[in-house]
């Protein structure tokens, strides 16, 4: 069996061979927009949506706890509110970058990633990048996943690990 290709081509084979929807009632299109909003809302990953321009449109409750903000401080704000000020200026030009070409992809490969959360202070994060096109624009969604564990048992075994280096150092001829 040969490779279906990239999220992205699957992105696109949805949007353009999945031809007419069929009319739908005005009740099932609101248990299906009741539907999005719940399995947005309950994701076990802050969601982040993003305009062409980088501004903050929508944002899930996990985002809240994540970074400490209520959605309403974050709407219509520039993604970089959620960024170390270090990186600012690196990530508004990178996501600008994205915005031209977007693709689904993982943010950050080989880099550590942070997130800024309210009261200044800072965590890991491995983040997702997927897109949506639709009438009102392109839209960016950012799933951020905190680290934090996979950190931690790192720097178990790093600790571990050198704990035994000196043993071996220490022992006697």
């Amino acid at each position: 069996m040969e490779p279906t290709g990239s999220g992205a081509d699957a992105h696109e084979r949805m949007r353009t061979t999945a031809g007419p929807s069929p009319p739908r009632s005005l009740g099932a299109l609101r248990d299906s927009e009741g539907l999005a909003r719940a399995v947005f809302e309950s994701a076990s990953e802050g969601i982040v949506i993003v305009d062409e321009a980088g501004a903050i449109v929508m944002v899930n409750a996990r985002t809240e706890a994540l970074f400490g903000y209520p959605r309403q401080e974050l709407i219509g704000q520039t993604l970089e509110r959620l960024v170390p000020e270090r990186v600012h200026d690196a990530h508004a030009a990178h996501r600008r970058l994205y915005a031209a070409a977007p693709r689904i992809r993982p943010m950050g490969q080989g880099r550590d990633v942070a997130g800024r959360r309210k009261d200044g202070s800072e965590f890991p994060l491995e983040i997702s990048l997927s897109f949506a096109e639709t009438d009102t624009g392109k839209w960016t969604a950012e799933e951020q996943e905190r680290i934090v564990k996979a950190l931690e048992i790192e720097n178990g075994v790093i600790d571990a690990l050198q704990k035994l280096i000196e043993e071996i150092e220490n022992r006697p001829p």
